[in-house]
């Protein structure tokens, strides 16, 4: 089985692989794979802030096979299910009591924040969670590009 994360990406129909998400031709989760290609195998616990759809958390299932995969999000439409291995907290990114609920005890190989973009939660949701990514993780924060929108 292929697990390209750009084409698992186009599979489950993550924005992450479009131009919109891009850089110098090299979309996120071009990015990501370069990153993470080393523990697709030996991940065994992600998190990603904002999960819409689901759909980055079905390309996420799909790339770390042997991993747990979670999301929060504040909506109470994004707590479907979306699969095997998928769990989903319904919650605010800069809650402690709501991040506790999440993985409770384990850490984290790889934390996305695709959440609200706001600054403040950006700042807020690492301050939280940075204890909580393994040594030799990562915590990604997408979409900066939103924090230097002038209103």
């Amino acid at each position: 089985m292929n697990r390209n994360l750009q084409q698992l990406g186009q599979k489950n129909a993550t924005d992450k692989h479009d131009e919109v998400h891009s850089f110098a031709g090299k979309s996120y989760l071009d990015v990501y794979e370069d990153y993470f290609s080393s523990i697709k195998d030996t991940a065994t616990c992600i998190l990603e802030l904002g999960v819409l759809q689901g759909r980055s958390l079905k390309t996420w299932r799909d790339y770390f096979t042997n991993a747990q995969i979670w999301g929060i999000d504040i909506d109470p439409a994004a707590n479907q299910n979306h699969g095997e291995r998928i769990n989903i907290v319904t919650g605010n990114q800069v809650c402690k009591s709501d991040l506790d609920k999440i993985a409770e005890g384990q850490k984290f190989d790889v934390i996305v924040d695709d959440g609200s973009h706001l600054v403040d939660h950006i700042i807020g949701s690492f301050k939280l969670l940075w204890p909580r990514v393994k040594s030799k993780g990562f915590y990604c924060i997408e979409d900066l590009g939103c924090t230097y929108v002038e209103d």
